[in-house]
C-alpha cells in the first residue's frame, strides 16, 4: 500500500468538555479549501458545529446525512496549514465487494495521544442501509479484521482501502467488539446534497451499476474455476495416499513373509514409515483444501446475495 496516511485526520471538539472523536480523511481539494469525508455521528456526538476541529482546524459542514442511515459527512477546511495543503488525497471508487482485501487508517487514543494506526481485514457478509426520507438503500458489508487486529474507538470515518489499486471503497461507521465493523459504500457520498463543483468532481470517480455486477461476476468466476481445481487435486491427493497405503501394506507383507532375521524390521523402517508420513502430508493437505473450498463456496453464496442487494441499491 502507498503511503496515504498522511490524509487521514482526527476530528475533534475544540470544546475542553467534550471528549468525543473520530476519524476523517482528504478526498478532494480546490481553491476554496481542503474536502474531509467522516461519519455524520461523529459530527453530532462532537456537538456544535463551530466546534468542531480538523487537526485542530475550524471546519464548514458542507453536507451532513442523517446519524442512522446516511451516516456520512463532507466538511471543509477553508484555511489549511502546511500539513493539510501537502496531506495526500485519497481516491474514492465505488469497487467493493464481499471477499475483497481491505486496510483502514483510524484514530485512536493511545496513552495520553492519539494515535494513527492501519489494521487489515476482508468485507463479510453484504448488507443494505436504508437512507431515511429517501426510496434509496445503499450497500454494506462485515468488517472482519486479521487476528491481531482490534477496531478501536474514534475509528468510525476512517477510510476502507482496497488494498490492491489503494482507492477508498467505503467509509467504517459502526463496530461491534474489537474484531467486527460496519462498512458503507462509498457510494453513499453521492446521496448527499453536495455543491454542483463538488459533485461535478466526484460523480466520474463511481462506478456504474452494470459496471459493479461485473466485477462481483468475474470474482464469482474466480472462485468457482479455483474451486473446481481444488476439487481436482483433492481427488489426485486422495487416490495417490490409497495407492500408497495399499501398495506399502502389500511390499511390506512380502518383506516379512520371504525374509528372515532383521530383514522384516528394516522394511518396516525403509518402506512403511515413510509411507506413512507421506500419507498423513496428504491427509492434511486434503482437509485444507475442503476447507478452503467450504470457505469459497460460502463466499459465492455472499457474493450471489450481494448482487441481489446491488439490484435495489438507487
Amino acid at each position: 500500500m502507498k503511503e496515504t496516511d498522511t490524509g487521514v485526520v482526527r476530528i475533534t471538539s475544540n470544546n475542553p468538555n467534550q471528549s468525543s472523536f473520530g476519524t476523517g480523511f482528504v478526498f478532494y481539494r480546490n481553491n476554496k479549501g481542503v474536502y474531509i469525508i467522516t461519519c455524520a455521528h461523529v459530527l453530532r456526538d462532537i456537538g456544535q458545529a463551530l466546534d468542531i476541529r480538523v487537526n485542530g482546524l475550524p471546519v464548514e459542514i458542507v453536507a451532513q446525512g442523517e446519524s442512522y442511515g446516511l451516516d456520512i459527512a463532507v466538511l471543509c477546511v477553508k484555511n489549511p496549514n502546511a500539513f493539510l495543503q501537502t496531506a495526500s488525497t485519497f481516491i474514492i471508487k465505488s469497487v467493493g465487494h464481499t471477499g475483497k482485501s481491505v486496510c483502514v487508517i483510524g484514530v485512536h487514543e493511545y496513552d495520553k495521544y492519539y494515535r494513527f494506526t492501519k489494521i487489515e481485514g476482508k468485507l463479510g457478509e453484504p448488507f443494505s442501509i436504508e437512507v431515511l426520507n429517501q426510496t434509496s438503500r445503499i450497500r454494506g458489508w462485515d468488517l472482519k479484521v486479521n487476528n491481531g487486529s482490534r477496531i478501536e474507538r474514534g475509528y468510525s470515518g476512517s477510510p476502507v482501502i482496497d488494498k490492491n489499486s489503494d482507492v477508498v471503497l467505503g467509509i467504517l461507521f459502526a463496530r461491534e467488539g474489537e474484531n467486527i465493523g460496519g462498512v458503507m459504500s462509498i457510494t453513499a457520498l453521492k446521496k448527499l446534497d453536495l455543491p454542483a463543483d463538488l459533485r461535478a468532481a466526484t460523480d466520474p470517480l463511481f462506478n456504474n451499476k452494470e459496471s459493479q455486477k461485473d466485477t462481483i461476476n468475474n470474482y464469482i468466476n474466480f472462485l468457482q474455476n479455483s474451486t473446481l481445481l481444488l476439487r481436482s487435486s483433492i481427488s489426485n491427493k486422495t487416490t495417490t495416499a490409497v495407492i500408497t497405503a495399499i501398495v506399502s501394506f502389500i511390499f511390506v507383507s512380502l518383506c516379512t513373509l520371504t525374509t528372515m532375521g532383521v530383514a522384516g524390521p528394516i522394511a518396516l523402517v525403509v518402506i512403511l514409515i515413510p509411507s506413512l508420513i507421506l500419507i498423513s502430508y496428504l491427509i492434511s493437505n486434503v482437509n485444507k483444501e475442503r476447507e478452503k473450498m467450504a470457505t469459497q463456496k460460502e463466499e459465492i453464496d455472499l457474493l450471489q446475495k450481494e448482487l441481489i442487494i446491488l439490484e435495489d441499491e438507487r
